[in-house]
């Protein structure tokens, strides 16, 4: 990694300066307007290869030289660069093509640098196959910096030509340093995460990252803009391009713990719903016969630049409190994250117990890839669990058609264990226990018991009445019953309570199911306490209370 240090970091100047120079021992471009000192090399195709923000010392660029000692090279990986004229592995032909480079405008007030290069080949994938056609593209890019201004628009012109219309593809790289915390925010409702495991919904979160390197589409963007929020300096960053012409984006992550410094978001606006132009689908750019198409990318750094607006779902921020969270020896953690669904969290484990996939769920299995377990009552419809598999490293328990579905999906077969009633599996400090459910939806439901230390914690699953409740009760006495009210009258959840001998009952339903079930508890007695939690509450429990969640230091 590399470290461009301006030569004086007063930012009180808002005088624009750009001179030629050297970086590496390759030939570069220094422009300077007082909020951002840059460094660009033409002959690594045109690359932006230090971008220095003066007002908090941060440079935002993720750079790696590397130099070869056999081959007496120098080659650039990061930066500002693009993808042209497709994202095959012989795409990028701009990054090797010879470039030229001149500044074209300098005042104190603004400088522009304009490099270019020709390109004489495009390849595509046609039915499977790729194909190389020859062509001439001229290529163009401007880079502009206006005085004390904390903006910079980069801006690629295609002209094609020849006579005929040409499909390709094109792709802006713009490599930002990350490190846990930071978060990259797509205007999508999610992004469909391709490789890897790591964050979903339409905020990722650099620090949730499990495995690398981590690529997810947003396709469809409802604006023409990403936004990068990093944690080490109180201002947002945000990337905005014309979507009719770029309607979709890929976010690229990569994580190396040997080499922190090299951690990176890479945000790609491109054309494309996919990383390959093809001929045989529609999306591909098209550039008209002898005509330019003008590509401008703007990166402004500043306050409030980017919301979440109505694409995020509160799924993400609850499981980003959830990740957040400390919990004691001796303690459990749990938070209500659907009708039925709760997650748990012990000192050592985070476990999503009776998971819901439906839309309208406030956190699904989707939003939780750090989970440990999905403990599933009972499998759902399609293929939920084996696209939620590929998005966690989770260990998935249920009756046996929930690992059946999973191997069919093509899921390993020790990503998943089905068990039946009274089957018992055991992991260091944490015990789960299969206990019967019947609600007719299902040919085999289950109900879970956690035995966590010397906690234990009962979810009954959406179940009937059962005659097994009672010998439940007498052999573990489970401290805390977690009680779908759908499956059974009030009269008989009442009964199942008082026969499985909890401590403390959480009903789970419809408000006014619960409220009239501690109504009912309250009348009749009963010798267990009673904890109404809302969706999205989250609670702490340490043998014989239930009890507000502490944050650290608290």
């Amino acid at each position: 990694m590399l470290f461009l240090l301006p030569d004086n970091l007063d930012v009180t100047s808002s005088r624009c300066t750009a001179r030629e120079s050297a970086v590496e021992g390759a030939r570069a471009f220094l422009l300077d307007n007082g909020i951002f000192r840059l460094s660009v090399l033409p002959e690594f195709g045109g690359r932006v290869c230090s971008l220095f923000y003066r007002p908090y010392n941060l440079e935002l660029l993720a750079t790696e030289f590397r130099h070869h000692a056999q081959r007496k090279g120098l080659t650039i990986h990061g930066g500002w660069c693009a993808a042209f004229p497709s994202m095959l592995a012989d795409g990028e032909i701009i990054s090797h093509a010879p470039w030229d480079a001149e500044i074209v405008e300098r005042s104190d007030a603004r400088v522009v640098l304009r490099q270019w290069c020709l390109v004489d080949t495009v390849s595509h994938q046609v039915e499977g196959a790729v194909r190389a056609t020859p062509c001439t593209v001229a290529v163009e890019r401007f880079i502009t910096l206006q005085a004390g201004e904390s903006h910079l628009t980069v801006e690629d012109v295609l002209t094609n030509r020849n006579p005929w219309p040409l499909f390709t593809t094109w792709a802006a790289s713009v490599s930002l340093r990350a490190r846990g915390g930071d978060r990259v925010v797509a205007p999508v409702e999610a992004v469909e995460v391709q490789r890897g495991i790591g964050p979903s919904g339409n905020e990722l979160d650099f620090g949730v990252l499990v495995s690398t390197p981590y690529q997810a589409f947003a396709r469809d963007l409802r604006e023409g803009w990403l936004g990068f929020q990093p944690v080490s300096a109180p201002v947002n960053m945000r990337l905005s391009f014309p979507v009719e012409v770029l309607p979709h984006a890929a976010i690229v992550a990569q994580r190396d713990e040997r080499h922190p410094s090299g951690d990176a978001f890479r945000l790609q606006p491109i054309a494309t719903p996919g990383p390959i132009a093809d001929d045989t689908r529609g999306g591909a750019l098209l550039l008209p016969p002898r005509e330019a198409v003008r590509l401008p990318l703007r990166l402004e750094v500043g306050a409030g630049l980017i919301s979440s607006g109505d694409w995020s779902r509160p799924g993400l921020h609850l499981a980003e409190m959830i990740g957040a969270q400390r919990v004691p020896i001796g303690r459990l953690a749990f938070w209500r994250v659907g009708r039925h669904a709760l997650v748990v969290k012990t000192p050592n484990y985070l476990a999503l117990l009776q998971p819901e996939f439906a839309e309208e769920t406030l956190l699904t299995p989707d939003d939780l890839p750090a989970a440990d377990l999905l403990l599933c009552g009972a499998p759902p419809a399609g293929d939920a669990l084996p696209r939620v598999a590929a998005r966690t490293v989770a260990r998935i328990l249920g009756p046996s058609a929930v690992r059946i579905g999973l191997l069919a999906g093509g899921v390993g077969e020790e990503r998943s264990v089905a068990l039946s009633p009274g089957a018992r599996v055991d992991y260091p400090g944490l015990g789960v226990l299969a206990t019967p459910a019947r609600s007719g939806e299902a040919a085999e439901e289950l109900g879970f018991l956690l035995l966590a230390d010397n906690l234990s914690l009962y979810h009954a699953g959406v179940t009937q009445y059962l005659g097994e409740f009672g010998p439940i009760g007498e052999q573990f006495h489970p401290q805390l019953l977690c009680l779908p009210l759908d499956g059974m009258p009030l009269r008989d959840a009442v009964q199942a309570a008082r026969q499985l001998k909890p401590r403390v009952v959480v009903p789970l339903g419809d408000e006014d199911a619960e409220r009239a079930f501690d109504q009912r508890c309250r009348e009749g007695h009963m010798p267990f306490a009673v904890s109404l939690v809302g969706a999205g509450e989250g609670r702490q429990f340490d043998g014989w209370h239930v009890q507000a969640l502490r944050q650290e230091g608290e």
